[in-house]
């Protein structure tokens, strides 16, 4: 045998041996590809609990007379008053307000009046707090605080606002009322709900 023949007999034989290999690689490559996964995150960052606006309160006049004779009863000059309330904390807590009202008293003689009661009936003005229910009728006296609106868990939150109609406040009968303008101070409280922790 001829060296040119040793080699092309050699060749032949390496082809044959690679044609199975080729086979075996293509075999492996059907076997299905674990899945990977990347992630994507972001922080959603509360606000705070907080009064967005409030207004005042005026009443109608009267005179010494009527005080003096019986009880009188003057009615809020505005036809309404508003209170708004914004929650954006995005902790689903809930929250209190209540109001205290201050001694009513006359600005120049500091003389105040006797056993004052103010009246508040808030209804709601917003059409995301429609689920809440202030109370009615609240009747504060001065140096008491009432309740005006509790919200429970998951209720009250975004924008909340109240609206006081029909608002009055009732002067009792009382011999020794002094002319003057009265003044008092209404306190509106906010306060957070905080959740209670009952694990053992």
């Amino acid at each position: 045998m001829t060296k040119s023949q040793q080699l092309s007999g050699l060749l032949s034989f390496l082809l044959l041996i690679g044609t199975p290999l080729t086979t075996l690689a293509a075999d492996t490559s059907d076997k299905p590809i674990d899945p990977q996964k990347s992630t994507t995150g972001f922080e959603i960052i509360g606000s705070n609990l907080q009064f967005s606006s409030f207004s005042d309160f005026k009443f109608e006049s009267d005179k010494a007379e009527n005080i003096i004779n019986h009880e009188v009863t003057l009615h809020s000059i505005d036809k309404e008053h508003t209170l708004a309330i914004q929650d954006y904390r995005g902790t689903h807590e809930g929250w209190t307000l209540s109001a205290t009202m201050s001694n009513v008293t006359e600005k120049d003689s500091g003389r105040t009046i006797k056993q004052p009661t103010l009246t508040l009936n808030p209804t709601l003005s917003t059409a995301d707090s429609q689920k809440l229910a202030p109370n009615k009728n609240i009747r504060l006296t001065p140096t008491t605080t009432q309740p005006v609106l509790n919200v429970a868990e998951n209720s009250g939150e975004g924008n909340t606002q109240l609206s006081f109609t029909n608002t009055t406040i009732t002067i009792p009968k009382q011999y020794d009322i002094s002319a003057g303008t009265y003044t008092a101070d209404l306190k509106w409280t906010l306060a957070p709900i905080t959740k209670v922790d009952t694990a053992q």
